[in-house]
């Protein structure tokens, strides 16, 4: 089920922008091991940081995926600053459950804008439409733009599932 994601990432990132990413985000350890290989072979220079407040799902995870790139943190996306505070040139957070936490979802996307990269960018998987337009309100009002022209479609697809709607926000560049 993670093609399709994986495609807009490519697409979204031609082979020149894959080698300046270094620093790769990954929320929800659950949500974001059948993406851990793939990525890394996509963004082969880049450190993939994966957060997960659930110890135990966060070690299994990472018992089950080798590498020396992958560093796993123990906590919630709120206490980024202190745990792991980037920057992040990528922000990857796969279907959120926003109906169950939106206040803290909202905290926890406040805290990744955060530590994003001037330039970088934050991918967001929804499941429903009314996620995907809490995703793009909140990170609109957070100072990053939702991309034009991308390869995701903010229109339903013929399926459903974690990527149902892919989207992709971008920071703004620093100035020179």
């Amino acid at each position: 089920m993670t093609d399709r994601l994986l495609d807009t990432l490519a697409r979204a990132y031609g082979p020149p922008q894959r080698r300046a990413v270094s620093e790769i985000l990954l929320a929800g350890a659950a949500q974001s091991a059948p993406l851990v290989d793939p990525l890394a072979g996509l963004f082969s220079g880049a450190a993939l940081i994966l957060i997960d407040r659930d110890a135990d799902t966060l070690n299994a995870v990472c018992n089950e995926l080798s590498g020396g790139r992958l560093r796993p943190v123990r906590g919630g996306l709120v206490d980024l600053l202190d745990l792991a505070p980037g920057p992040y040139d990528l922000i990857l957070i796969r279907q959120p459950d926003i109906v169950q936490a939106s206040a803290a979802w909202q905290a926890g996307l406040r805290a990744c804008a955060s530590v994003l990269a001037g330039g970088g960018t934050f991918v967001t998987t929804a499941e429903s439409l009314a996620d995907a337009a809490f995703l793009d309100r909140t990170l609109a009002g957070l100072g990053l733009t939702l991309r034009a022209g991308s390869p995701y479609t903010p229109e339903p697809v013929a399926f459903d599932g974690a990527d149902r709607y892919i989207l992709i926000h971008d920071a703004a560049s620093p100035a020179p």
